[in-house]
């Protein structure tokens, strides 16, 4: 009390000294939070990442069965194309035998064929002896010139199919790399899962150390991953660059980037 009335203060009480368990305490719970949110972090990725991935593996079935589907169909189509040409090419040589001969079949022939048929029959006839070769480049330009013909619809029809069917495929492809991507996250994730687990356990430092920047970078490249497994365009991307840039032969045709407008424009999303 004299002290204080003559305006000499006491000195703080010193702070209470930690003991080296308090601090190893503090340092491991430190940890242990650290390592609680990675796990948890983890595994709210790692469900979204395997639910992403079922979709996708879902879409990839369906989309390669309906490829598939076309396919066949086209390939039907373009049989009954054929079928259906060499009808009206008996037609038209039959016409064009009797006409010539002055043949009253040739009248019969005119009432039974086709409209379209007739007219093709006619300008076979006046045209060259090239046109009447069936199998000639300019038997096969006259053909195409009359679209009418039900040859012709066929061959159309089974031709979108197959850009349909082709289209699909790519589809296909570009969820593949997708269901990659989701695959790869869901590994990296998983690590982080179990590698969090053990840094929590581990009473070393330097390897509490070790393991916690393994799982923190195990996390970003699940992430990351991730990231590209919801990025269709760049999936689309990588998928063009080998889908429309080689002809039968594999010979790279055009560009990456030109490959990409290719499949926007024949696939659009």
């Amino acid at each position: 009390m004299t002290d204080v009335l003559a305006g000499v203060a006491n000195p703080p009480p010193p702070p209470p000294q930690r003991s080296k368990d308090d601090v190893e305490q503090r340092r491991r719970s430190r940890i242990e939070l650290l390592a609680a949110i990675l796990i948890g972090t983890a595994a709210i990725f790692t469900a979204l990442a395997t639910y992403l991935g079922d979709g996708v593996d879902g879409s990839i079935t369906a989309t390669q069965n309906e490829s598939l589907r076309l396919d066949l169909i086209a390939n039907d189509i373009y049989n009954d194309a054929n079928a259906q040409r060499a009808i009206e090419r008996d037609w038209i040589f039959s016409w064009i035998t009797e006409s010539q001969n002055d043949s009253p079949a040739a009248a019969y022939l005119e009432v039974a064929m086709p409209h379209e048929v007739l007219a093709l029959a006619v300008e076979w006839n006046d045209a060259d002896d090239d046109v009447a070769d069936p199998f000639s480049e300019a038997a096969f330009n006259s053909y195409e010139s009359h679209g009418g013909l039900l040859s012709t619809q066929l061959e159309v029809e089974a031709l979108l199919l197959l850009e349909r069917a082709e289209c699909l495929a790519f589809e296909g492809q570009v969820l593949e790399i997708q269901g990659e991507n989701f695959g790869v996250s869901q590994v990296f994730l998983a690590t982080t899962l179990v590698v969090g687990g053990i840094a929590a356990l581990l009473r070393r430092r330097l390897a509490q150390y070790i393991v916690l920047v393994t799982a923190v970078l195990s996390l970003l490249s699940g992430l990351l991953v991730l990231s590209l497994g919801t990025d269709e365009a760049d999936a689309r991307a990588t998928v063009a660059a080998d889908f429309f840039s080689f002809d039968e032969q594999n010979m790279s045709t055009v560009s990456p980037e030109r490959a990409v407008q290719e499949a926007n424009q024949q696939c659009p999303q």
